[in-house]
């Protein structure tokens, strides 16, 4: 058999060990000691400096990360900051118009919820308006809320750079080369080593001498009580990762569903209360005219005019 061609979505520790074995291997049988070199040749020369490549890339990954995460987290306390001081300036008032422009569809929370990406679109309509404001604090916070966008966005940059060179060193660059390299290794070598069988039937070697040299399936190497409970155990591994995920995505189903109650029962709150305010106006301008018609004297004829309607009669 043939050994397995290596993809690139395998670790580079795999690629190693594969190499290794059939390098030990080879050594170690004087008939195929000859083909050692060039595994333990690429080994050291071109395996290493590719793991050493992907390491600095994986570095600038996490580093990127980090810096979005630590934005993110700046973000956050600026929000909680802001939603503080607005409810100071409207008087605790969540209906009125300078509330709602900002979280009349959405708590601080759900402002808070994406890392970056939505979040800085959203925040990025804010920065107008709110240093536009006429509270002094608010400007303020516009003006940190500018800064804060911007190294966000810069942070955002340099991981979609960082995973788009990662991508490109697996899918194109020497990552790619070295795999390609290796299989075309293992399968040169495997083809050599099953010819050596049958141009020299005097060594004796056995039919499937070749393929002692590579690393096959790993249930290929088990017997069938070992292979059964090792798939018992990885079923199991399995399950436990699945209902992790199922519970996990129900929080954040429910999460999203208690906010939009919360923000359909905040609407319905503001509408009856508009009602009430308009009826409340209503009745307190009638309530006012009542006032006013109370207060006012009835005009009285004086004694002149009536004297004079007496002599005319």
């Amino acid at each position: 058999m043939a050994p397995q061609i290596l993809t690139i979505h395998q670790s580079l520790e795999v690629a190693h060990d594969e190499l290794f074995f059939t390098q030990a291997a080879t050594a170690a049988d004087p008939n195929a000691a000859k083909f050692s070199a060039s595994f333990e040749s690429l080994i050291s020369k071109e395996w290493q400096p590719v793991v050493d490549k992907e390491r600095v890339l994986r570095r600038n990954t996490l580093s990127a990360l980090a810096l979005c995460s630590g934005v993110d987290r700046r973000l956050d306390g600026w929000t909680d900051r802001f939603h503080n001081a607005l409810l100071i300036s409207t008087n605790n008032q969540r209906t009125v118009t300078d509330y709602v422009r900002y979280f009349g569809e959405a708590s601080p929370s759900l402002v808070k919820r994406p890392v970056l990406g939505a979040q800085l679109k959203k925040l990025s309509g804010w920065v107008a308006s709110i240093k536009g404001a006429s509270v002094p604090q608010l400007v303020t916070l516009g003006t940190e809320l500018e800064g804060l966008l911007t190294e966000g966005r810069k942070a955002e940059q340099a991981l979609l750079d960082a995973r788009a060179k990662m991508k490109d060193f697996r899918e194109l660059g020497e990552r790619k080369t070295l795999f390609d390299k290796i299989n075309s290794l293992r399968q040169a070598t495997f083809g050599s080593l099953a010819t050596l069988v049958h141009e020299h039937p005097e060594k004796r070697l056995p039919a499937d001498w070749a393929n002692s040299f590579f690393r096959h399936n790993r249930s290929e190497r088990m017997t069938p009580e070992i292979e059964k409970a090792t798939l018992i155990e990885e079923l199991a591994s399995l399950r436990t990762e699945t209902t992790d995920k199922e519970r996990r995505l129900a929080e954040l189903l429910s999460d999203e569903q208690l906010a939009a109650d919360h923000a359909a029962q905040r609407n319905a709150t503001a509408a009856k209360l508009q009602e009430l305010e308009s009826r409340a106006r209503a009745t307190d301008t009638e309530a006012q005219a009542l006032r006013a018609e109370l207060t006012t004297k009835p005009k009285i004829a004086t004694v002149r005019t009536v004297r004079s309607v007496r002599i005319r009669r």
